[in-house]
C-alpha cells in the first residue's frame, strides 16, 4: 500500500514515469499500470495529494491483485513448461545450463533466454546454481608454442551396424594460447590411436605446435620421471619426424595442463551427454562440427574471447608446417626365434612374421 501511495504521490507532483521507475526500483510497465488504475478512479496530475484517498489506494490494490490471477505467463516460460520433462532429464544428466539452452534451441527452434531458463529450473525443478571457487590464472605462452593433450572417458556408444556397446574415449587437444581445441574419439588408447589422433589434429589445425604437453599416459611415456622421463620409442620417432618436442606433465599434477583438463569436462557435459550417435564415425563428424560452430565460437570463461577467432588471427600462422601426408605408424613387436638358427634366418622369420601379422 505504501509503495502505491509513493508512486501516485510522485506522479501527481509532476514526475515522469521514467523517473518514478528509476527511483522506486519498479519496472516502468508496473508504474504505468498503477497510474492508469488511479486515473480511472479520478486521479488528476497537479490536483493535490489530498485526492489520493484510502479508497483510491484500495481500488488500485484490488485491481492489481485480481489482474495477477488472470495474467498469463510469458511465452518463454510457457515454452519451458511444455518441455518440462525433457528439461528435467537433461538437468538430471548433469548438463550445463548453456548446453541446455543450446540443445533446446536446436530441438525446438526457440531460443529461451539464459536467465528465464535458470528461473524456471529453480522454481519448477529445484535447480540450485553452484558457486565456483576462484583460481589463479597462469600466464599464457606465445601463440603456437604448445599443445596440451589428455584422454578423457566420455561414455558408451551403441554401434547401430553391429549392435555392440563400446566405451568411448576422447583424445583432447587444447592450444595453450587460444584455447582452440580438437577432439579425436576412439575405442582404444594404444600408441597407434594417439598418433592417428595427432595426425588428424595437425590436419584440423593446419600445422604442428612446437611443444606437446601430455600427461603420463603409457602410450607416450613409458616411465615417468620428474627430470628424465622415458618416451615410447614409436612416439619419439613420430615427434622427430613432425619436429615437435615432448614435455610430459608431472605425475598426478593436473595443474601442469589445466587447459585440457577443463576441456575434457566441458566436452563431456556440453557435447557427449544426452546425445545419440549411430557409430563412432558419426560421433566424430558431429564433434568436429560442434567445435567449429559451438565450442570455437563461445565466449571463453578465462580469456573472454572466441577461441576459433583467436587461433585463426594470432596462432595458426605461427605453427610449424605440416606436409599434409598422414604418418605411417610403425608397429613394434617381439618375435621369438630359436637360438640355433642363423642370423639371416632370424631376420627372414621376423619379416615373414610381420607380414602375416599385418597382411
Amino acid at each position: 500500500m505504501t509503495e502505491i501511495y509513493e508512486i501516485l504521490r510522485q506522479w501527481e507532483s509532476g514526475r515522469s514515469l521514467r523517473y518514478i521507475s528509476k527511483h522506486t526500483g519498479l519496472a516502468r510497465r508496473t508504474v504505468t499500470r498503477y497510474v492508469r488504475l488511479a486515473q480511472e478512479y479520478g486521479l488528476i496530475q497537479g490536483g493535490g495529494v489530498s485526492q489520493i484517498t484510502q479508497g483510491m489506494r484500495n481500488y488500485v490494490t484490488s485491481k492489481v491483485r485480481v489482474g495477477r490471477h488472470n495474467v498469463s505467463k510469458g511465452p518463454m516460460w510457457e515454452h519451458c513448461e511444455r518441455h518440462k520433462e525433457i528439461l528435467k532429464e537433461w538437468l538430471e544428466d548433469g548438463l550445463q545450463i548453456k548446453t541446455i539452452v543450446s540443445r533446446l534451441h536446436r530441438y525446438t527452434g526457440v531460443l529461451v533466454p539464459y536467465s528465464t531458463l535458470v528461473r524456471f529450473l529453480e522454481k519448477e525443478l529445484g535447480y540450485k546454481k553452484s558457486t565456483e571457487k576462484s583460481t589463479v590464472r597462469i600466464a599464457d605462452s606465445e601463440p603456437g608454442e604448445y599443445l596440451e593433450i589428455d584422454f578423457g572417458y566420455m561414455g558408451k556408444i551403441v554401434d547401430r551396424d553391429t549392435g555392440r556397446r563400446h566405451k568411448v574415449w576422447a583424445l583432447v587437444f587444447t592450444a595453450g594460447y587460444s584455447r582452440h581445441m580438437f577432439v579425436w574419439l576412439t575405442y582404444r588408447q594404444q600408441v597407434q590411436d594417439v598418433i592417428e589422433g595427432m595426425e588428424h589434429a595437425h590436419a584440423f589445425f593446419g600445422g604442428v605446435f612446437k611443444v606437446l604437453l601430455p600427461d603420463n599416459m603409457k602410450t607416450v611415456v613409458v616411465k615417468s620421471d620428474r627430470t628424465n622421463p622415458k618416451i615410447n620409442q614409436a612416439f619419439l620417432e613420430y615427434s622427430q619426424v613432425r619436429g615437435f618436442h615432448i614435455d610430459p606433465a608431472r605425475v598426478r599434477s593436473p595443474k601442469d595442463k589445466p587447459k585440457v583438463e577443463r576441456s575434457v569436462q566441458y566436452i563431456r557435459k556440453s557435447f557427449f551427454q544426452g546425445e545419440d550417435f549411430y557409430s563412432l564415425q558419426d560421433a566424430q563428424e558431429k564433434v568436429e562440427k560442434w567445435i567449429l560452430t559451438v565450442a570455437g565460437l563461445r565466449d571463453h570463461g578465462t580469456t573472454h574471447k572466441q577461441p576459433l577467432k583467436v587461433f585463426e588471427e594470432e596462432e595458426k600462422g605461427r605453427l610449424l608446417p605440416w606436409d599434409g601426408e598422414f604418418y605411417d605408424v610403425p608397429k613394434f613387436m617381439e618375435v621369438k626365434v630359436h637360438k640355433d638358427q642363423p642370423l639371416y634366418r632370424r631376420q627372414r622369420l621376423y619379416q615373414e612374421s610381420r607380414a602375416r601379422k599385418y597382411r
